[in-house]
């Protein structure tokens, strides 16, 4: 039995590491109040820490008397600056300890743009995103099938952003193909200053029933990031793109395009309800008729902090469509979702 015994407080002395590791952050208030969870993000003096019990929470620094925090952290300043080590926050003021015997450093609450757990260098990607699927099956009187898929992914470095996207739509009514399309995106911005870069882009799209084959852009230009807030994001560009496009019935052709883009995100209540919309007009310049708009509108609510559900409209508008074809395809759909 005391051999037994031995055992038992041995295996339990070798995970007092790991369960160091894994123990919550505590934020004390300076009201008294104390908030257990995952500290994820600070910006612009505010502090936000994954719950539990109430997903994500967001807390004003200046509300904080004292942090209690088991892992180092990389805070970036003024979008350009990092600093590292242990944080610690005394009544509203921030500070970092690089190691146990460095004094503390104060930081400015309100400079952080951003937080990463860990020692983060320049050269370190950080990637995050989302994987929206939705699916409907009826039968007996109506028979229809749909599927619609929308994903992102944008990886972060330093001036480098990466942005890689994927939209696909299929549906069937009595077994006849009503939708089948498919799109594909991959853009690189290099910042120029904090809201200033340039920008490189592909896409490929198909339509089976728009009598597109496929069709691929490829363009440069430049953009401007008019908003980049914990509330608020907004981003206009604009380039020129050679278009190439392959029917399955009609001529092949060519044209050169300017690019026009929008991207605007907003929580009309915070951690609630988001509205986005996101568009792209590809103006012809050698053929005005082959001027054509993708769009995609509408609202996200988050179901916990990994889980989200959407309702969007896509809306696509061909100036030259194929013979027999509509200009205007829309797409109203309820997806559900991962978020990283």
């Amino acid at each position: 039995m005391k051999l037994h015994a031995r055992r038992v407080v041995a295996f339990c002395v070798a995970l007092l590491p790991w369960a160091a590791a894994l123990a919550d952050d505590v934020l004390i208030l300076t009201n008294g109040d104390r908030i257990s969870g995952r500290i994820d993000r600070i910006e612009n003096g505010r502090i936000e820490v994954a719950t539990s019990w109430a997903g994500a929470v967001r807390i004003d620094v200046d509300a904080v008397q004292t942090v209690e925090m088991d892992r180092d952290v990389t805070l970036v300043l003024g979008g350009r600056t990092r600093r590292a080590g242990r944080l610690a926050i005394d009544a509203g003021r921030m500070s970092l300890r690089e190691d146990e015997t460095a004094p503390p450093v104060p930081v400015d609450a309100k400079a952080v743009t951003a937080m990463h757990v860990g020692r983060v260098t320049r050269d370190e990607w950080r990637i995050g995103g989302r994987v929206n699927v939705g699916a409907s099956d009826a039968k007996g009187n109506t028979e229809l099938s749909r599927l619609n898929l929308d994903a992102e992914a944008i990886a972060r470095r330093d001036r480098d952003r990466v942005t890689a996207t994927a939209r696909g739509n299929q549906a069937t009514r009595h077994d006849v193909e009503t939708e089948a399309k498919a799109s594909v995106g991959l853009k690189v911005d290099r910042f120029i200053s904090r809201r200033q870069y340039a920008y490189a882009a592909a896409t490929f799209e198909h339509d089976r029933l728009k009598d597109l084959r496929k069709r691929r852009t490829f363009g440069a230009g430049g953009g401007y990031q008019v908003l980049e807030g914990e509330r608020s994001s907004l981003s206009l560009e604009a380039g020129i793109d050679r278009v190439l496009t392959d029917f399955f019935g009609s001529p092949d052709d060519q044209v050169l395009a300017a690019r026009l883009a929008i991207r605007a995100e907003h929580w009309l209540i915070e951690d609630r309800l988001q509205v986005f919309h996101n568009g792209q007009n590809y103006i012809g310049l050698t053929d005005v008729h082959r001027t054509f708009v993708r769009t995609q509108t509408g609202l996200r609510v988050p179901l916990n902090s990994r889980l989200m559900a959407s309702l969007h409209v896509n809306a696509d508008w061909e100036g030259d469509p194929a013979p027999g074809r509509r200009s205007l395809d829309r797409t109203v759909a309820f997806t559900v979702g991962y978020r990283w």
